[in-house]
């Protein structure tokens, strides 16, 4: 099986921007064509229940910068939470973006940006102040508007 992958990535806290506590761990095993994600969350305290975009970070144009995309959600309540996800490991819900694209994940309220969660699946740091939120809409919008390298682009008159 060659094609087969599995690891564990914890889950750090970054009240502020700064890296706290660990708060919980992602299972993620790539097998088949298939990328399977399981979030385990413990010690994530909220007044209330509160919802948390599950979200997975891909390098940005600049160097330091991610880019967030949407995979699901998760609800937080009593301070854990359980997020499962199935994705195409070749073309990420038809993004473009494949596994070895992923650089980790992030669970965040896009509304609170004090209180984000993020596990790095590479030997890298993260500066919450260079994350960008990405609306899946409107990149699909923007993949299908770009011409294949391919294809001859239209003269223009």
């Amino acid at each position: 099986m060659a094609d087969y992958q599995r690891f564990v990535s914890y889950i750090y806290s970054y009240p502020g921007g700064v890296k706290d506590k660990n708060v919980g761990f992602a299972k993620v095993e790539v097998v088949r064509g298939e990328i399977r994600l399981n979030i385990n969350l413990r010690g994530v305290y909220t007044d209330t229940p509160e919802l948390f975009g599950v979200y997975l970070l891909f390098a940005g144009y600049n160097s330091g910068e991610y880019q967030l995309l949407k995979a699901g959600d998760c609800m937080v309540q009593n301070g854990m939470a359980v997020y499962k996800g199935i994705f195409n490991s070749s073309n990420i819900d038809s993004t473009g973006y494949a596994f070895s694209d992923i650089c980790g994940i992030g669970i965040a309220n896009q509304a609170d940006a004090f209180y984000m969660m993020f596990s790095m699946w590479k030997d890298e740091s993260i500066n919450t102040q260079k994350i960008h939120f990405v609306d899946k809409e409107i990149l699909l919008l923007i993949i299908s508007k770009i011409v294949p390298i391919n294809q001859t682009m239209p003269a223009i008159t």
